[in-house]
């Protein structure tokens, strides 16, 4: 399943009981884990994240994000 972001939209901060991995799919956006620096992330790139690791993501402020859920 893809999930799309509009530019400027985001998660509120959430964490996945068994991880998460995010497969960026489409335009730029931004990930951040609690406790460290937001990083730009855009189309090919792969985010693992560790179980019950509070984070956020979302799209830029001018371009969309999608990554597979």
């Amino acid at each position: 399943m893809e999930v799309t972001f509009e530019p400027g939209c985001r998660k509120n901060w959430h964490k996945h009981t068994n991880g998460h991995i995010l497969i960026v799919v489409g335009g730029e956006g931004f990930f951040q884990e609690r406790g460290k620096e937001s990083r730009m992330i855009k189309e090919g790139n792969i985010i693992e994240i560790g179980p019950d690791v509070e984070h956020w993501h979302g799209a830029t402020k001018d371009s969309w994000f999608a990554h597979l859920k």
